[in-house]
């Protein structure tokens, strides 16, 4: 079967209903209403009395376009014809009219504040024309845009009402637990305010649309349409806003849906409403996944933290974080697993100064680190470029010894040393060929690199090198121009 996430608005197209394939620190004192911290009771015998609760504060949002939706094929046909193009010719075609379609897409939102902001999805309302909400007495009112964030799939948009609006109060979603039931409300293909129940099914969950992804998972009845509205707990307290499925390949739905957290809204909204949209704190530093061989190679207590493989020219963190560092609580953050430090940088504003944990050469370290800037939808962190040149690297049958790994290496010449600021002390291999197919090419290594330790050991001849060799895993230092960097090389099978 095949499977794929889908953001979930709802598109009308020419009368046919289909799908539209589409934490920084508070800026400033909340807007929104603030629910208590009482423990959420267990499952009520009736939904009914929090339906009631929640449901004026949902709102149905419905989005209009302009679409250029037949352009790409008249421009195909007028190249084409662009020899003929005389004018009293029979393939004379007047200057540039594009044929435009109305598009209409709807979603959810619901009232964050009496005097007229509303949450919902960034992919409801981006690229629209107009926007509409309409409430569950009948009210319709038009809206604008305040702030969007792509990254969060968030934005804020705002109406002005001759009355004060319902809200709905939002909670905390680090105290929802997973088993806990929770309430969908929206407006799935256009049947307004429909309500599901579920449970909270998992935490943490990323669906690979950016480094920041940390969705609450739940079995709640969730449709195209749904997109924006509020999972509220059975306190009638916001916990997430719907934001994706999953997906067949055919478009059916598996029961599986998704939304934000409400506390990562919590730490944007201000912004959007501030600046119109969100900047995300900055670490600068290329990360990986630490595995249990690593681990043992480190000296490390077990698989945990995230390992700093680069640290970007650019950083805000040169001199004080390096390459083989593994950090392992940032800020209130405990690290665990590498997906967790994008999400706790992206949680705090630039500038801020955090507390940071590293795992250095067996030692637990504690540093400050200022944070820079990473602004709209930028990757968190720059990616090496991993391969190698074919013309560079060449095939062998049974390598032996070192060239198990994939590479060869000699000593570094005097001159290259001097020119590579090395020092005298003889530190440094250079990587003389690369075996194709091999750990090394996999993982990136190249010609000239120039390997500076093996397995956490300086190595500045082959024999030293050959003696930090172990059997399942090879972690390298590489000098490579003017940048350093950590690579894992890893046998076939190792894990």
């Amino acid at each position: 079967m095949f499977l794929r996430f889908l953001r979930i608005a709802s598109l009308l197209l020419a009368g046919f209903t289909s799908v539209a394939l589409t934490e920084t620190s508070q800026a400033s004192e909340a807007f929104w209403v603030e629910g208590d911290s009482t423990p959420a009771p267990g499952r009520p015998d009736s939904f009914a009395e929090l339906a009631t609760q929640v449901s004026p504060a949902v709102v149905f949002i419905e989005v209009t376009k302009r679409r250029e939706s037949l352009q790409s094929s008249i421009d195909e046909m007028r190249e084409k014809l662009e020899p003929f193009q005389e004018e009293g010719s029979p393939f004379f075609s007047p200057p540039d009219r594009a044929l435009e379609v109305p598009e209409t897409a709807s979603g959810s939102g619901f009232v964050l504040s009496s005097d007229g902001y509303i949450a919902t999805n960034n992919h409801v309302v981006e690229d629209t024309d107009t926007i509409k909400v309409k409430f569950l007495d009948g009210l319709e009112l038009a809206a604008e845009i305040v702030g969007q964030d792509s990254v969060s799939d968030l934005a804020l948009i705002k109406v002005e009402s001759p009355r004060p609006l319902p809200t709905a109060p939002l909670g905390d979603s680090d105290r929802v637990r997973v088993g806990d039931w929770v309430l969908a409300i929206g407006n799935p293909f256009g049947f307004e305010h429909s309500v599901t129940a579920g449970i909270l099914s998992a935490r943490g969950r990323s669906l690979d649309m950016s480094s920041y992804d940390d969705f609450l998972q739940t079995d709640a009845n969730i449709n195209p349409g749904n997109s924006g509205g509020p999972l509220v707990d059975t306190a009638g307290r916001v916990v997430g806003i719907i934001s994706a499925i999953r997906t067949t390949m055919s478009g059916g739905t598996t029961g599986i849906g998704f939304a934000i957290p409400i506390n990562l809204a919590k730490a944007l909204l201000p912004q959007l409403r501030e600046s119109g949209g969100a900047t995300r704190g900055w670490l600068g530093v290329q990360i990986q996944e630490v595995t249990a061989p690593m681990a043992r190679v480190f000296g490390l207590d077990g698989p945990r933290g995230a390992l700093i493989g680069m640290v970007l020219p650019e950083s805000p963190v040169v001199g004080q974080l390096e390459p083989g560092d593994i950090i392992v609580r940032f800020g209130r953050f405990e690290i665990t697993r590498m997906a967790d430090l994008p999400r706790a940088v992206g949680s705090e504003a630039p500038g801020t100064e955090v507390e940071i944990e590293i795992f250095r050469r067996g030692r637990t370290q504690q540093l400050t680190a200022t944070l820079g800037s990473l602004a709209g939808d930028s990757t968190p962190a720059e990616q090496i470029e991993l391969g190698s040149n074919d013309d560079d690297t060449e095939q062998s049958d049974e390598p032996a010894g070192i060239e198990s790994w994939g590479f060869d290496v000699e000593e570094v010449q005097p001159s290259l040393r001097q020119r590579l600021g090395l020092g005298s002390q003889g530190r440094g291999l250079r990587v003389t060929r690369v075996i194709r197919n091999g750990p090394a090419e996999r993982q990136g290594l190249r010609p000239d690199d120039i390997i500076l330790e093996a397995n956490q050991r300086g190595v500045g001849s082959v024999a030293e090198l050959t003696d930090s060799l172990s059997d399942e895993l090879l972690v390298l230092l590489v000098r490579r121009e003017d940048r350093t960097l950590l690579l894992t090389l890893a046998r076939s099978g190792t894990r």
